[in-house]
């Protein structure tokens, strides 16, 4: 019997973070305002009330999408300051995980949620905990570094960071293009603050 309640409780876990994973892309896609429940069920292929079984409303699936988000993205930021390599295997390596596919939809409710006046007022104090110029002010050193070096652009490095990941944040946003000419690869998106 305990066995039995045990495998219940992992198929309920799953099916709450399925609701959780389908959810970040229906949010990043629509907005959280446009998003229905409706359209994550039949995404995440469960009913609108098990939704509402495992979170109490749209908000609060909302926050802790965000919440997780969030805590994850800060952990990234400090494990990049342990990552081997150059300044530039670094920057690169940061790159490649806010284009990479599986982290895109991330970025983009986190953008999203960030510029948007609708969101429920507990997203607002959790966003606030995680100022928006954190990741620049960590990245500001390797940036340095990698100037003194002469493998990154001589000029402010703020100034550089900020421009080259708003290039960043705005191929996040965007839907997919054409699928003759895709997204610029990383190597062509470091030459923006490369020598």
């Amino acid at each position: 019997m305990v066995q039995t309640d045990t495998v219940a409780k992992q198929a309920q876990l799953n099916r709450k973070e399925i609701i959780k994973l389908t959810a970040i892309k229906i949010f990043a896609q629509y907005g959280y305002k446009e998003t229905k429940t409706k359209i994550i069920a039949t995404e995440a292929n469960v009913s609108e009330g098990l939704i509402f079984r495992h979170f109490h409303s749209k908000s609060q699936l909302f926050a802790e999408i965000i919440e997780l988000l969030m805590s994850q993205s800060h952990q990234n930021l400090r494990a990049l300051q342990s990552f081997p390599g150059t300044p530039y295997q670094q920057i690169k390596a940061l790159t490649e995980m806010m284009l990479d596919e599986n982290h895109r939809y991330s970025f983009m409710i986190i953008q999203q949620a960030r510029k948007s006046d609708a969101v429920p007022k507990e997203v607002t104090e959790i966003l606030a905990k995680y100022p928006p110029d954190e990741l620049l002010e960590m990245l500001v050193p390797f940036f340095e570094k990698g100037q003194r070096e002469g493998v990154f652009a001589k000029g402010d490095p703020r100034k550089l960071l900020t421009w080259y990941f708003n290039i960043i944040n705005s191929l996040t946003m965007q839907e997919p293009v054409d699928d003759q000419f895709g997204l610029p690869d990383t190597e062509m998106l470091m030459k923006f603050i490369t020598q």
